[in-house]
Formats: structure tokens, sequence, C-alpha cells
């Protein structure tokens, strides 16, 4: 692996095998391993306006099919976030996307299953990297999914931004006769930075002009001020 100021000159998997490419993908994740850590490509949360940043999910079995077994998934406010119902075919999904500044992972698990009524499946709970990074296209890697960036999921976003990825890869390399160079990095970094905050400004309108204001929570987002949110994101919202 390189230092910060170079590109990646190959990869060494755990056996020691080393390969070699013009053009690195990196999806690790929100690890970003390639991008972040050997890069150094600088990460921005946004959790100073969506500060949901943890979840905790657990499955529930049908009671009644044909009147939980509807075709779109159900967003419910809760205390401390969201939470999220989403029927498939043998069973439910459901989750309570929360912000841990307040509320605690046990606290959050206990309110699922409270509002669930399951008391037995076992639950998983997840931590999110909410943020983007300053560029997603660096050197000679391309980051594809949360190894890019990621939004709290209120809107689903998170296959959009990787098969966009894929899109702006395979179309301007189509134009470009397969060669990854530097005006191809800048129209994809581009193109994902707008469509990025464009996503953040949306989602947090969802919570901005809801009409709970009953928890700390809710009132921290609504105190907010314009000035308090970045300019890149007003000016989508007030396109909307």
């Amino acid at each position: 692996f390189p230092s910060h100021d170079s590109a990646i000159p190959a990869l060494v998997d755990s056996s020691g095998n080393k390969f070699s490419a013009d053009l690195y993908l990196d999806c690790s994740g929100f690890a970003s391993i390639l991008l972040e850590k050997k890069l150094g490509v600088e990460f921005t949360s946004v959790t100073d306006i969506l500060p949901c940043d943890r979840a905790v999910a657990l499955p529930t079995q049908y009671k009644d099919p044909e009147k939980e077994c509807f075709p779109f998934t159900r967003s419910t406010a809760m205390p401390a976030g969201w939470r999220w119902t989403i029927p498939i075919f043998s069973r439910i999904g459901n989750g309570y996307v929360y912000s841990s500044k307040f509320i605690s992972q046990e606290e959050a698990e206990a309110a699922l299953r409270e509002a669930t009524g399951e008391y037995e499946a076992k639950a998983n709970h997840l931590t999110m990297k909410c943020g983007i990074h300053n560029v997603v296209a660096h050197k000679n890697v391309l980051a594809v999914g949360l190894s890019a960036g990621f939004v709290e999921p209120l809107e689903a976003t998170g296959i959009t931004f990787t098969t966009k990825a894929v899109e702006l890869l395979t179309v301007g390399l189509n134009k470009t006769n397969g060669i990854w160079n530097t005006p191809l990095r800048s129209e994809i970094n581009r193109v994902y930075d707008t469509m990025f905050w464009e996503i953040v400004a949306f989602v947090w309108i969802h919570y901005r002009y809801s009409t709970k204001n009953d928890t700390p929570f809710w009132n921290s987002i609504h105190s907010q001020n314009e000035e308090d949110v970045p300019e890149k994101v007003m000016e989508y919202v007030k396109k909307f």
C-alpha cells in the first residue's frame, strides 16, 4: 500500500499474492480501506443535521397477512428517530433508526420490541457512518457504495448510490476509450457530490417539517437555525 500522496500500486491478499491494476474499486463498506485509510481522503459527517447514527433490526412473523402484507415500506416516528416496517414474503422486517446521543442501544432495542410485540427474535445492532468523502474518485481508486458515502435510510438510497457510481464509471470509460483520467474523475466527483447533498437536503426536510416535537431528539431538529445547516443543503431545500 502507498503513502497518502501516491496512488495504490497493488493489493496483497492474505496469502501474499499481489494484484496490480490501473483502477481499484473500493467496496470495503464503512471502513473505506482504499479511499480513506490508504489514500487519506477526508470524510465529512452529516450527523450534525441528520443525527441518526445507529439502527436495531429484528423480524416478526405474520399474524394477519391480508392486513400486514402491504406493498410498501412504512416509516413511523419514534422518540429518538424513526421505525421501519417492511413486509416480505415470509416475515416482516422491523428496525429502529435512532441517534445514540438521545437513546442507548439497550433502550432502542427495548422500544422496538415494545412497538412490535416481539420479545424472542434476535436483534441486530448496526452502526451507521453517515456522510461523504470529499471525493469518491481519487488517483486510481473509485469508492462504490458505503465506502464512498451514506445517507441514513429514511429514503433508502444506498442502492441508488451504488448503481449510479457503476453507471458513471461505465459511461465515462466508454467516452474515454477505457482511460481513467482526471476529467473523468472530476465528472464522477461532481455528479456524486450533487446527488449526495440533494438527498441529504430531501431527508432533512422530512425531519424539519414533521409535526412531532414531544421529545428532546425532535426538539433538537426543530430548533436548528438555517445558519446551522450547510449552505449546499439549504440551496437544495429552497428548490424543493
